[in-house]
């Protein structure tokens, strides 16, 4: 199979995933949008989060695109960059001083080493259940896709021929649940944000975005009720 026979299949696999479950799909791609909605820029002290804050917003898009064309371990990955990014960027309401974020050498910028320990430790007692949630999330990440493992090989394995395939094996659950958990971790940074941004003298917070906020949530928490009601996914009750 050449590129654009992959390219093709790929097309055809992200029609057939929208078709089967395009209510889901709306509802977790409106709350990602919502998050660039939250706030709008009052002064210069805001500039660290708003560059924070956008890539939050495209982590997650991305991560949405990968699992409609089946790329469970690229979708997974990519929200874990969406969890670290949203941290940093709550963060950055309460800190905002650049020089804590990226410094510049001989050769060029670079992040600055443990800005996140410090994220995780503000959210931690700022933002206790919230801060708890998303890091079940990510460990779940770091447990079974963001490090090359046996578990995810046979994600790509078929049984019938035993040829390894671009594309991971169908699997209509797990795929809507992964879909479903991008609106939740969006609806979790949204909480963390939006509370942030009303103690915070940088933003301007947009209060009339969250009754948007509450009817979307609604709608996912529905999805995440009938998700429960599997037996697979019961056992995963803190990341679902």
């Amino acid at each position: 199979m050449d590129i654009r026979e992959l390219i093709k299949v790929e097309n055809e696999i992200i029609e057939e995933s929208i078709l089967e479950s395009e209510e889901l799909i709306t509802n977790s791609y409106n709350l990602v949008k919502l998050l660039s909605q939250i706030a709008d820029v009052k002064n210069i002290d805001a500039s660290v989060f708003f560059f924070l804050h956008r890539q939050v917003e495209n982590s997650l898009f991305q991560s949405l695109l990968s699992i409609l064309r089946r790329h469970e371990i690229q979708a997974q990955i990519m929200l874990r960059h969406s969890i670290e990014m949203a941290c940093l960027s709550v963060y950055s309401l309460e800190n905002t001083n650049t020089n804590e974020y990226i410094v510049i050498d001989d050769i060029a910028a670079k992040p600055v080493k443990g800005i996140e320990r410090k994220a995780y430790k503000y959210l931690d007692k700022e933002f206790h259940e919230e801060s708890k949630k998303i890091k079940a999330i990510k460990d779940n990440i770091n447990q079974y896709f963001a490090h090359g493992n046996m578990f995810s090989s046979f994600k790509i394995l078929s049984k019938e021929s035993l040829k390894i395939d671009y594309f991971d094996k169908k699997d209509s659950l797990l795929e809507r649940t992964f879909i479903w958990q991008i609106g939740y971790v969006a609806s979790i940074v949204f909480i963390m944000i939006y509370k942030a941004a009303k103690k915070s003298s940088a933003v301007i917070v947009r209060k009339e975005v969250f009754d948007e906020f509450k009817m979307l949530l609604s709608v996912n928490q529905k999805f995440r009720e009938e998700f429960l009601k599997e037996k697979r996914l019961r056992r995963h009750s803190n990341i679902v």
